[in-house]
């Protein structure tokens, strides 16, 4: 298990490896030193890595209020499927993020779509971050 500090409002830079010491850990990207027994090289960021604690603390204790978000997820996918009741909601049912929902209405296009939550007040996206900017899919 590989963890950013950042995707949880933790500094950037700094992450976690978690393996069971039977498993194959990554090779390093910058080799020398024989800091934690010779999976990295160089000094520690103990500011970061203290940062890196403190978001995950505040992650744990934010995770209390996790059943009240999965609540209202579910609320707007009821109101989704009210509204457009042949709406697909993607992975209900199923074990899954309470702070997500990803839904498509057969025949509309997402930036239609997006447009209209718009203008109803509804801020959402019509794709991850990580694919902004691309044209295709």
């Amino acid at each position: 298990l590989i963890l950013s500090s950042h995707k949880i409002g933790g500094p950037k830079g700094v992450g976690a490896i978690v393996a069971a010491a039977d498993l194959m850990i990554p090779k390093p990207l910058i080799n020398g030193g024989g800091q934690e027994k010779g999976h990295r090289a160089g000094t520690e960021n103990l500011p970061g890595i203290a940062g890196f604690s403190a978001a995950a603390r505040a992650s744990l204790a934010g995770l209390q209020g996790i059943d009240a978000v999965a609540r209202r997820r579910d609320e707007v996918e009821v109101l989704v499927k009210s509204l457009a009741p042949d709406a697909e909601i993607f992975g209900n049912g199923a074990q899954r993020l309470a702070n997500t929902t990803f839904f498509a209405i057969p025949g509309v296009k997402a930036e239609t779509a997006q447009i209209a939550f718009d203008l109803a007040g509804v801020a959402l996206s019509a794709g991850s971050a990580c694919s902004s900017g691309k044209v295709g899919p």
